[in-house]
């Protein structure tokens, strides 16, 4: 079996991890940038399932998409809107300048 792992960038810009297995290709958590949102989301008062609630998903999806593993718009509308920004992208800007720093 060969697994080949590489970085790439994503459409915000945030590292993506990509792992190839066999020709099928795996995204690997992003757990820099789930810990930088969780921890966002302590600061503010705000869990997982309140932005489940908000947008009618679960819990688990929600965790999905700040792990990187999902993407949806919406959910990552309601997560920025949340944490006080007016996107994801400007929300991933501050955690790529946090990290940077």
């Amino acid at each position: 079996m060969r697994h080949n792992t590489e970085l790439r960038k994503s459409e915000n810009n945030a590292p993506k991890h990509v792992i190839s297995d066999n020709g099928k290709e795996y995204i690997s958590p992003n757990l820099e940038q789930a810990s930088w949102i969780i921890y966002q989301f302590k600061r503010k008062g705000i869990t997982q399932r309140d932005i489940a609630r908000d947008v009618g998903v679960t819990p688990q999806i929600v965790s999905q998409v700040i792990y990187g593993l999902r993407t949806s718009a919406q959910i990552k509308r309601a997560i920025a809107g949340a944490l006080g920004y007016e996107s994801w992208g400007e929300l991933m800007s501050r955690f790529v300048a946090h990290s940077a720093a």
